[in-house]
């Protein structure tokens, strides 16, 4: 008698799709092509592609490519120092580009391949000296003035533990790098013997750092988990975390200037979320959740967000960010969001809206109305949210999803086609 009550409650609903999608431009001058990283150097802006370097110099209206490098899988670092052009890439190491780009040569001597090394996540420049993080094999430093090679600079850094660098930055004459998934960052000085542990948020087994950025007199990383933005203003000494809103994820990026703030988290489901701030950080939005795609690379650019995506070139206008800021505010109301995509499989992803702090639960039912898992049981802060629901395990038929946060509550269908 309860099932056949719930599954006369779950058909009386009717569900109208709800998802907006943001203003994305992709410049059609860059192929259609996967890109990996930014540069903006002196007035000049550098993408890098899976193998290709392309260069703007008219504010990234238009761009054309510079140089093929040869035997590369992708251009995942570009970075410029001592009148020079650097490229890490994710199976060659390094290169050294010279006439503006178009002429590209291999430095990766002494990086070591066999444990990761000609892999690149980032790099950075301290006096003379450039300093490569890598996804297996740690840090090494290299003389800007020679180019002779590299060396090891892993000391306190644990090669089952520390090696896999994914994010870099030198600031303060300090260089600080996210290793590992311990929760921890380090920092280094120019001078200094050995790496100093930075603990961010004790006993956080899986939190790994995607980048680090400088904001006014603060040093911000973008982490994995929740809570996913830390920040600093002792230069790394001590944190506080900054996540209202805000939801974490694989490989996150964070943009800031112009008064405006970004932070994109990646999902292994192949999509990503941009959510954006106005505060300085301290309260964020969640301006859109774009599918099939992964955001690799993003910096301001004047009046628009430059991202490096896996399906090509976009901007994203930053008078989005005010005016999805300003509706936000004037909505005070629960809201359950139509899931995308519908119909859908294995996989699809539910958004919901908190006016105000609630208890918050939100359930699968099949279609007699029984429970076939909970995607969340927690409390959660005013915001917008997105939860992803796996169906490998279920076979195809109509479910129904029920949020239920203070005394709200409201239940939509989705298909599920197999």
């Amino acid at each position: 008698m309860r099932h056949t009550l719930q599954l006369a409650f779950f058909i009386t609903i009717i569900c109208i799709p709800t998802l907006l999608f943001a203003q994305w431009t992709r410049n059609a001058s860059v192929p259609n092509d996967e890109v990996l990283s930014l540069l903006n150097h002196n007035d000049t802006l550098y993408a890098g592609t899976t193998n290709v370097v392309y260069r703007s110099t008219d504010n990234g209206n238009t761009w054309s490519a510079t140089a093929t490098l040869p035997i590369v899988d992708g251009i995942s670092v570009i970075f410029a120092t001592h009148n020079r052009l650097f490229a890490g890439t994710l199976n060659q190491g390094v290169f050294v580009g010279s006439n503006g780009g178009t002429v590209w040569q291999r430095v990766s001597d002494g990086l070591n391949r066999a444990l990761g090394g000609w892999t690149i996540s980032g790099l950075a420049c301290l006096g003379d000296s450039l300093y490569a993080a890598t996804m297996g094999a740690g840090v090494f430093v290299m003389n800007l003035r020679t180019l002779t090679g590299w060396t090891p600079y892993n000391e306190n850094l644990l090669p089952n533990v520390s090696f896999n660098v994914s994010a870099i930055l030198a600031r303060n004459d300090t260089l600080f790098i996210g290793a590992g998934a311990n929760g921890n960052a380090y920092r280094r000085g120019r001078s200094g013997s050995a790496w100093e542990t930075l603990t961010l948020q004790p006993n956080a087994a899986g939190l790994s750092i995607g980048a680090f950025a400088t904001v006014g007199n603060e040093l911000v990383t973008a982490t994995s988990i929740v809570p996913p933005l830390f920040r600093s203003r002792d230069n790394g000494a001590t944190w506080t975390a900054s996540a209202t809103g805000l939801q974490g994820g694989i490989f996150p990026k964070i943009a800031a200037g112009r008064g405006v703030m970004f932070y994109a988290s990646n999902s292994s489901n192949d999509f990503f979320r941009l959510f954006g701030s106005i505060d300085g950080g301290n309260t964020w939005q969640l301006l859109t959740t774009q599918f099939n795609t992964q955001l690799n690379d993003m910096m301001i650019l004047n009046d628009r967000l430059l991202a490096a995506r896996n399906d090509g070139l976009f901007s994203f206008p930053l008078s989005t960010l005010n005016t999805e800021r300003d509706n936000s505010s004037m909505r005070r109301e629960f809201r359950l969001e139509q899931n995308y995509p519908n119909p859908f499989n294995p996989s699809t992803v539910i958004s919901y809206e908190l006016p105000a702090a609630s208890e918050v639960s939100l359930k699968i039912y099949d279609v007699l109305g029984r429970e076939t898992q909970t995607l969340v049981n927690a409390r959660q802060d005013a915001g917008r949210y997105s939860a992803s629901f796996n169906a490998t395990n279920l076979s195809s038929g109509i479910y129904f999803y029920r949020l239920q946060a203070s005394a709200f509550s409201e239940t939509r269908k989705m298909m599920l086609v197999k």
